[in-house]
């Protein structure tokens, strides 16, 4: 990829701050134990309420073998990803395609 750097640019480093958006090779991270308080408040919000999200006994039945994190928790946490770090404020998904491969565990209740 090539770029014209604009006139009075004297580094690849105050070219780069020009350029908006992420480029090949960045990357942000963020995690968050999620906890049974947590999967409440979402359940809340949004009404669902499958048991294998809040029965634990039911959900050590499953072949999860306990509590599943709603994948809307997972993908919020994603969204607060790229809105606060990748690219950062001002960015909004226009498009998704998730693909959840294993199902995220909540934490026991204790402090963050």
């Amino acid at each position: 990829m090539s770029s014209v750097l604009p006139v009075g640019a004297h580094t690849d480093d105050e070219a780069r701050a020009r350029e908006p958006g992420p480029r090949v090779g960045d990357s942000a991270s963020r995690s968050r134990r999620v906890r049974a308080e947590d999967i409440g408040l979402f359940t809340e919000l949004t009404g669902d309420a499958n048991p294998l999200h809040t029965d634990p006994a039911l959900a050590a039945r499953s072949r999860f073998g306990g509590v599943v994190v709603q994948g809307g928790v997972t993908s919020g946490l994603l969204n607060a990803l790229v809105a606060e770090d990748l690219p950062g404020p001002g960015s909004v998904f226009l498009s998704v395609a998730w693909s959840f491969r294993a199902p995220g565990t909540s934490s026991p209740p204790g402090p963050r």
